[in-house]
């Protein structure tokens, strides 16, 4: 499941359209990075895992840049993993509240500056917006580009050609 909170200043058009797609990709990328888990696991992640996105402006990007990671400048995303702790699926599955979620992370999307590299690119807003988040999703799911031999960029052009969109947010990066 998704939440997706517009805590910018920009007022976005076709909000429902935009979060089911963004509810396709995540579905998409879970069913492939999830499946070699225990089947129960599995299945509890799909049905209780909550991942929150937020959409924020400039400052407030430079700001939680700077806090999170020291780093006082903006960037475009920023993902927040978090650490899926070990549940007797059986139990939850019996004893869940109606609406239980497991956090699985944060993803926020600096949609002044996806508005700008869109426009600098010569593509669509949205697809910049699906470009971020599955960068962002990647990040989420345990890639890390800085770190791991251009296997998130495999995967990131992988998924990008799957949902045909624009140029890959490492591949423009690296130029």
């Amino acid at each position: 499941m998704l939440k997706i909170h517009n805590q910018s200043t920009f007022r976005l058009i076709n909000a429902k359209k935009r979060t089911q797609e963004f509810h396709h990709i995540f579905f998409t990328l879970s069913q492939s990075y999830l499946c070699g888990l225990d089947s129960r696991k599995r299945d509890g992640i799909l049905r209780y895992g909550l991942l929150e996105v937020l959409l924020v402006n400039a400052k407030q990007m430079r700001a939680i840049n700077h806090k999170e990671r020291g780093i006082d400048k903006q960037t475009d995303v920023l993902s927040f993993p978090l650490e899926i702790m070990e549940f007797d699926w059986q139990v939850l599955e019996s004893c869940a509240p109606k609406n239980f979620n497991i956090p699985l992370g944060s993803i926020l999307i600096n949609v002044e500056q996806a508005r700008q590299c869109a426009k600098k690119f010569q593509h669509s807003f949205d697809d910049e917006l699906k470009l971020l988040f599955i960068h962002a999703l990647l990040h989420i799911f345990g890639f890390d580009h800085e770190c791991d031999n251009g296997e998130q960029r495999k995967e990131e052009q992988k998924w990008i050609e799957h949902f045909t969109l624009p140029q890959s947010l490492i591949t423009r990066t690296q130029r």
